[in-house]
């Protein structure tokens, strides 16, 4: 399993990212069977996070992303991406336990 799996709004639904460890090559993973399934590399950004626990319902995610835009806004620092939620762990982890971020990427 990777770490985060993050998942940002789309239109019509949800864009599932799984996050590579830094020490994979594009060039060394699997080519994906699925012509919806894309590989592509991110270059070095800047994001401000904030982390809960439980589960991430849509009440959990908002109250998260308020908290989160509203501390950047303090600091005066400019939101230039769409809020992504991040998971840490797999299904089966009690929702006491679970570690998710909203992560939200600002300018340099």
């Amino acid at each position: 399993m990777t770490a985060p799996v993050t998942v940002e709004p789309k239109e019509g639904g949800w864009r599932l990212h799984f996050v590579m460890p830094s020490t994979e090559k594009l060039e060394s993973l699997p080519r994906p069977n699925n012509s919806e399934v894309n590989l592509r590399r991110v270059g070095e950004h800047d994001v401000i996070a904030i982390q809960f626990s439980g589960w991430t319902t849509e009440a959990a995610i908002a109250e998260a992303t308020v908290k989160l835009k509203s501390w950047a806004q303090s600091k005066q620092l400019q939101i230039v991406g769409t809020p992504q939620v991040a998971r840490y762990n797999d299904p089966f982890t009690l929702p006491w336990r679970r570690r998710n971020e909203i992560l939200i990427e600002v300018a340099r």
